[in-house]
């Protein structure tokens, strides 16, 4: 029983790990980097890998988890924003033309960015458990 209470609990930390990644993602516009895509990259890929690895020292149990989590969201969001753009220029929403085929290479980049941030952030949590 000790083991389904826990995985219940999980959802709450999926949730904010997609908060997390959504936060990351919009990093590049709060901070007024949207025209520089490398420095608005290295915002959202930093982001990514912060909230991953914080999610991965506070939950260190299966760390690939919180990687996974602060990417999952962001095909949504961006299939979301291209459709308002799809829409404002009143033009035919398609699969294709939300879900373009190179865009899929940038989320697996995010993913591995991710989860080595989940298993950072895993590391030093095992790691200050053995000082203490």
């Amino acid at each position: 029983m000790k083991g389904k209470a826990a995985h219940e609990t999980d959802l709450i930390w999926w949730i904010v790990g997609g908060l997390l990644g959504v936060v990351a993602s919009s990093l590049p516009v709060w901070l007024a980097y949207p025209a520089d895509r490398d420095i608005g990259l290295l915002l959202v890929y930093g982001g990514i890998f912060v909230g991953a690895a914080l999610l991965g020292y506070l939950r260190s149990d299966h760390p690939w988890r919180w990687g996974l989590s602060c990417v999952l969201f962001l095909p949504l969001l961006d299939a979301a924003q291209k459709m308002e753009g799809l829409k404002a220029h009143k033009r035919v929403v398609t699969f294709e033309a939300l879900f373009p085929v190179s865009s899929i290479d940038t989320y697996l980049l995010l993913l591995l960015t991710g989860l080595a941030g989940g298993f950072v952030g895993a590391f030093f949590s095992f790691h200050s458990e053995e000082e203490n």
